[in-house]
């Protein structure tokens, strides 16, 4: 259902967000990347006010009103911070991702779904992968794929920020086909997506094609009104999901993802990691707990805690995990403040389950990717992340209207 909004419309800011998410990674380095972030911001923000008529209008949603009290207590935070400027910076950045974020939730205000959306996040995933593809060469993708000690390098943008991407390409695609039946030949980009997946050896997008394969299996089945039947075939999918897993890991292809992945158990059980990276981390992600011991309610400053973890562990970078960086900044109050938006999402997804179980469950498996994905990443004012909280917003918005025509 499409209200009030002519299809050329639609299609200008399908095609601009889907180039928005491609830019922030392919440009990430690049030079290019300020005029190509800020020109299709432009060009969003013109196509959303003649979608209006020539009218300036601006819809927030409940994720703009927690940034906003983020950004507030990040300008505030200065009072007790390390480096001002840090705080500073941080609200600055919580200011400029409002406002772009607005255009999107402004535009999509009128519609009854987030297919759009999530039409852009597949499709930048696929070109993202294929670029990849084109930039490092397959015969150098698969080698990389086969050991730990031969994974991608940062070189034309992050690469867990590609992987990531592509595994929300081939998530989404498989979503499309199992659960909408939608069955065309860009189905078989999903084929690359996993190879740059399998390539980048990123355990966060691991777990989201992990996560939205087992969601996707466990969507299908719920399905069904037997209880009995239902219990069946979870038990069935838990099986062989097991026996799938094991045979994947056991491909050359995933090789070198199967020994990160055992590295990682190896370093959660307290014996001496392979990798010299987890230890590293596992040592920010303690720093940052100490830090917030000592200053349990506010924390030293938003975006200060880079300062100890130099100083301490010669590592001047940000914590490594969301989690502890915002308790470690602002404390518990930032924690509550920034985490408040997922209850509420949850809450909501739960509430309106019944009016549309497609969108109830494709918002509930990108909420569970981007709370796994929070352990090994700071996400709060980064814009992919952002972008795709809003787009999880905007989704229970249009499930607590349903069938509602907005004017």
């Amino acid at each position: 259902m499409r209200n009030k909004l002519r299809l050329s419309d639609y299609n200008m800011m399908k095609f601009l967000v889907t180039t928005l998410f491609i830019g922030i990674n392919i440009f990430e380095v690049s030079g290019f990347k300020s005029i190509h972030y800020y020109g299709t911001m432009v060009l969003m923000f013109i196509v959303t006010v003649l979608s209006y008529n020539g009218l300036i209008r601006v819809h927030l949603v409940r994720y703009h009103h927690i940034m906003l009290v983020l950004m507030g207590y990040s300008a505030f935070s200065a009072v007790w911070a390390m480096n001002k400027g840090d705080a500073f910076s941080i609200s600055r950045g919580i200011f400029l991702i409002i406002i772009f974020t607005a255009i999107i939730s402004t535009f999509y205000n009128r519609v009854a779904d987030i297919d759009d959306l999530l039409f852009a996040m597949k499709w930048s995933g696929y070109i993202v992968a294929m670029y990849s593809i084109m930039y490092y060469g397959l015969s150098h993708l698969i080698s990389a794929s086969r050991s730990a000690g031969t994974r991608l390098d940062n070189e034309y943008a992050n690469i867990n920020g590609v992987a990531m991407m592509a595994a929300y390409g081939f998530s989404l695609g498989l979503y499309d086909l199992v659960i909408n039946k939608k069955k065309d030949i860009s189905v078989l980009l999903m084929i690359p997506s996993l190879v740059v997946v399998a390539a980048t050896q990123s355990r966060k997008a691991i777990i989201i094609v992990g996560v939205f394969f087992v969601g996707i299996l466990i969507s299908a089945t719920l399905r069904d009104k037997n209880i009995g039947k239902i219990i069946f075939k979870v038990i069935l999918i838990i099986l062989i999901l097991g026996v799938v897993f094991k045979y994947v890991m056991t491909l050359p292809l995933f090789s070198g993802v199967s020994e990160r992945i055992n590295d990682a158990i190896v370093g959660l059980v307290g014996k001496r990691s392979i990798s010299s990276y987890i230890p590293v981390r596992e040592r920010m992600i303690s720093l940052g707990l100490d830090i917030w011991a000592d200053n349990p309610i506010i924390g030293i400053g938003m975006g200060n805690a880079h300062l100890i973890a130099g100083s301490v562990l010669n590592f001047n970078a940000y914590l490594h995990c969301n989690y502890v960086e915002l308790l470690a900044d602002g404390g518990l109050i930032a924690f509550l403040i920034y985490y408040s938006m997922h209850v509420y999402l949850l809450y909501k997804l739960f509430k309106y389950r019944k009016q549309d179980y497609i969108h109830f469950s494709i918002g509930l498996l990108l909420l569970f990717c981007t709370l796994l994905s929070d352990y090994g990443q700071v996400s709060y004012y980064t814009k992919p992340e952002c972008f795709y909280m809003v787009i999880q917003f905007i989704n229970v918005e249009c499930i607590e209207r349903k069938g509602v025509v907005i004017d």
